[in-house]
């Protein structure tokens, strides 16, 4: 069944709302500190959402705004009538939903390099600080160069012949291993699952 109720838009006292005391969610200093600098350099671009003087989304906008000196806030109000189970659900929904997105690493350090370049102020106003974002930056390197590693480099199989000094058609053994490993050896042809030898190629496959 599905409930539609209007919720009414306007700007409400700080000090006549109340965090939902079912709001399993902690905002520890550091968060609600970086969410003031968002708010600072951003100003408030979405509301706080408000049934019955209780906030079920925003817990941690109100704190920021309140160590701001700010008095007033932009609200989206549910009428009272609205349901108090989907009122307490909200809450749950507010926090849940957006930890199942799957970001793209590269693409937010991407953003992170060009807002800190336009304005120093910007990395923090996002959440990251500088240790985070260098952090952050090793992880993309990282993940780059494995996810390159497993793919096969034919277009540079020349170069990767001359760099490793390898011939097609030799013999490289993968970690120490006896002679008796040589009655196994026919497994790198077959393709064999357990095969501990590889069969060189100038792309490295």
């Amino acid at each position: 069944m599905t409930t539609t109720m209007t919720p009414t838009s306007k700007r409400v006292k700080l000090a006549e709302v109340k965090a939902h005391k079912r709001n399993y969610n902690r905002h520890p200093a550091v968060q609600v500190e970086r969410i003031a600098t968002s708010l600072r350099k951003f100003g408030q671009v979405r509301s706080i959402v408000v049934w019955r003087n209780t906030i079920l989304a925003g817990h941690g906008v109100v704190e920021a705004a309140k160590s701001l000196g700010w008095r007033e806030i932009a609200a989206d109000v549910l009428p009272d009538e609205y349901p108090e189970h989907l009122a307490l659900a909200y809450v749950a929904a507010d926090n849940e939903l957006g930890r199942l997105a799957d970001p793209d690493q590269a693409a937010l350090a991407a953003i992170l390099e060009e807002s800190k370049t336009a304005d120093a102020e910007l990395m923090a106003a996002i959440g990251y600080n500088d240790a985070e974002f260098q952090a952050l930056l090793k992880e993309v390197a990282k993940e780059t160069i494995d996810t390159r590693d497993a793919e096969p480099q034919i277009d540079r199989a020349e170069e990767l012949r001359a760099k490793w000094g390898v011939e097609f058609g030799q013999l490289w053994q993968l970690g120490e291993r006896t002679s008796a490993d040589l009655r196994r050896l026919h497994r790198c042809a077959d393709g064999g699952a357990s095969a501990q030898w590889r069969c060189a190629s100038p792309n490295g496959n």
